[in-house]
């Protein structure tokens, strides 16, 4: 390769050509390239030679000697618009199971609380539970008595008449013989049973006659004021009229026995005129009232 091969290369390449100068040598006689040959190129190549290593040298020495200083940074710009949404992420791993085979999952945190819904159907009765522990003893009631209460709580009478005429129409049977009265509740002249202790009574008589009969049970409370009972013996043999009831009675109300004519043409009055027994009249406490 000759010379104007050699200078071609090097004006090809003009970072390289000084070290191609120092270096290049023919690989044929082992000899370099050097100013002394720099007379066998043309005036004109000569000129650009030198103008070229002149240009080569100026851009070593003002590599760093030539260096501006650094401008001031400018302004921040206005920021930009949002971008674009992205893609969809892909699925998370799904929550460890606690059991693989029954596919129950780990428990999540508790919501709130909801409204209330509405009532159910009611459910089936269950079965008794067990025995609870016997509680303590009360204190003692009051000693009830032989009647089962308190002394205080008692009342009972048993009346009769003996005497020898009837009693009149329309006014209360009066006795003049007392079989039992324990408080002294029944008034033997008036026929009048006056109530000290509010509760339940039980009444009852038993009257013998001769003929047709009517007796009645009175008393202020009762509604209708009577309870009416009636015999109608055509014969003139002796029979008993009985009647009776329960009454609940509060106190100060009064009972009584009168006979009564069931019309004004029908005599219903002939109970025996004789000293023997001609009625019984009783009565007693069932139970008192409470409060």
């Amino acid at each position: 390769m000759g010379i104007s091969g050699n200078l071609t290369t090097s004006l090809m390449w003009p970072m390289s050509a000084t070290e191609n100068l120092k270096r290049r040598r023919n690989t044929d006689n082992q000899r370099y390239f050097t100013s002394e040959h720099i007379g066998c190129f043309p005036r004109m190549h000569r000129e650009f030679l030198v103008l070229w290593l002149v240009t080569l040298l100026g851009l070593a020495f003002c590599e760093n000697a030539c260096r501006v200083q650094d401008g001031k940074p400018g302004e921040s710009g206005t920021p930009g618009r949002d971008g674009h949404l992205g893609q969809k992420g892909q699925k998370g791993e799904a929550a460890p199971w606690l059991d693989t085979d029954m596919k129950i999952g780990v428990n999540g945190d508790r919501g709130n609380r909801g409204f209330p819904g509405s009532m159910g159907l009611k459910g089936y009765r269950g079965e008794n539970g067990d025995r609870g522990l016997p509680g303590s003893k009360g204190p003692s009631g009051p000693d009830g008595g032989s009647s089962g209460f308190d002394e205080q709580y008692q009342s009972a009478f048993s009346v009769e008449r003996t005497v020898a005429n009837t009693p009149d129409h329309g006014k209360p049977v009066t006795f003049n013989n007392v079989l039992t009265d324990i408080k002294s509740d029944f008034d033997i002249k008036t026929g009048h049973f006056t109530c000290k202790i509010a509760g339940v009574y039980y009444f009852v008589f038993h009257s013998m006659s001769m003929g047709k009969l009517c007796l009645a049970l009175k008393s202020d409370a009762l509604i209708e004021n009577s309870l009416e009972f009636c015999d109608y013996n055509k014969n003139a043999a002796f029979q008993v009229l009985s009647g009776g009831g329960v009454l609940q009675l509060t106190k100060g109300q009064k009972v009584w026995v009168e006979p009564f004519m069931e019309n004004q043409k029908l005599q219903a009055n002939h109970m025996t005129n004789t000293k023997s027994r001609s009625i019984v009249f009783n009565g007693f406490l069932v139970f008192p009232s409470v409060g």
